[in-house]
């Protein structure tokens, strides 16, 4: 009879989060897909092409005021639970000063009453118009506001926007062929491009937990390593900083750290808790967890190769003399160079069973010693400008 053991149950739970995490990742690759070729779009002749959601829906709105000839304009976005309007985005001068900003809904300004009524409000020049006393803020920041073309962004028949062209900039104000521009973009653009950015947001946090739950559960098989993961994950993402990577390198390098040490699921308990110097043969079955780990997560981040290369390189060296491969130099992705300093890091700076934790001082000393020979000196030298910022 086969019994299912403590471990064989701990490893089939990992597992099956892992399948989870392998479906999420999929449906968050067909979303950047489809956002990305949203980007290739062209618009009145005017190509849009942009690396994220974010800056996808920026440029969009830069067009939208360039066809409409506006001074500035705001696109507010709809958060249900709190009944409130924010800014998504804000261009213009003054656009980086108000976006922290928050209104609740109501129809005591402009955008309010927008979302309030769901209709198109075509102002000539808002200081003759008495319907609207709440304009504080536009006193508090010095804007000087007249003509306003402020429109509802509904999708599904709900509403998830509010788009607000500010001045027209021969001085007069916006026309009803404005009006139909605005319509068009918000139809075909604007709604659609919001509505995938907010799925693709809630599937991202859905993988974010599951990642989590994942690094948790990694950790929970060591008592001597809570929480290791996570903080693997954080030095990483600072170096990474420091490197210049860019906003997705960092997201795909977050993801390979938490989850760098996702093969300790299939190594034995006793092997992990061990108190005592593990044997040779021991120490090959630790060496092990690389293998096993780059195993289950090239099943589930087939699109992302980087992701892969920091789970199954993290224990090489920078003179070639450590595993799996003996890769050595830049030959190793950068990924793993990166991971191996702050996974080194964490491990020095933390209790073992066989002894105590390095103060920082002399972990950081230790990397030192090591940049060139265990480790790349770059970013060696990157983490140690951020130790400095920070102590």
């Amino acid at each position: 009879m086969n019994i299912i053991t403590r471990d064989d149950t701990k490893i089939i739970i990992v597992i099956a989060f892992l399948f989870i995490i392998g479906i999420l990742l999929c449906i968050i690759w067909y979303y950047r897909k489809k956002i990305a070729q949203m980007e290739k779009i062209n618009l009145a002749g005017i190509n849009i092409s942009s690396g994220a959601q974010q800056k996808l829906i920026q440029r969009i709105m830069e067009v939208a005021k360039q066809q409409v000839d506006a001074e500035s304009c705001s696109l507010y976005f709809v958060n249900d639970e709190t009944k409130e309007l924010y800014f998504g985005v804000a261009l213009g001068e003054k656009g980086s000063l108000i976006k922290e900003l928050r209104f609740k809904i109501d129809d005591s300004f402009i955008a309010g009453w927008v979302a309030t009524y769901k209709k198109t409000l075509n102002i000539k020049d808002v200081n003759k118009d008495k319907r609207f006393k709440n304009r504080n803020v536009a006193k508090n920041f010095g804007l000087n506001e007249k003509s306003f073309l402020t429109m509802p962004v509904i999708f599904g028949g709900k509403l998830v926007a509010v788009l607000q062209m500010i001045n027209k900039l021969n001085g007069g104000h916006f026309s009803k062929a404005d009006e139909k521009t605005m319509e068009l973009l918000i139809e075909t653009q604007i709604a659609p491009n919001l509505e995938k950015a907010k799925v693709y947001n809630y599937m991202q946090e859905l993988f974010n937990d599951s990642i989590q739950t994942i690094a948790n559960a990694i950790d929970a098989r060591d008592e001597y390593t809570q929480g290791h993961c996570m903080r693997v994950a954080e030095y990483s993402i600072m170096i990474g900083k420091e490197l210049g990577l860019d906003e997705e390198e960092l997201v795909s390098l977050r993801y390979s750290a938490v989850l760098h040490d996702v093969g300790k699921i299939g190594i034995r308990d006793d092997i992990l808790n061990s108190k005592q110097k593990l044997t040779a043969e021991e120490f090959e079955e630790m060496k092990s967890h690389v293998i096993k780990g780059t195993k289950i997560i090239e099943q589930i981040s087939k699109t992302n190769p980087d992701i892969v290369y920091g789970v199954k390189y993290h224990h090489e060296r920078y003179d070639g003399k450590g595993y799996c491969e003996g890769l050595s130099g830049e030959e190793i992705p950068l990924f793993a160079r990166i991971i191996a300093v702050a996974d080194t890091f964490d491990a020095m700076t933390s209790n073992r069973p066989y002894r105590r934790e390095f103060p920082q001082e002399a972990a950081v000393a230790e990397l030192i010693r090591g940049a060139g020979t265990q480790y790349d000196k770059k970013v060696v030298d990157a983490f140690v400008r951020c130790f400095d910022g920070q102590s």
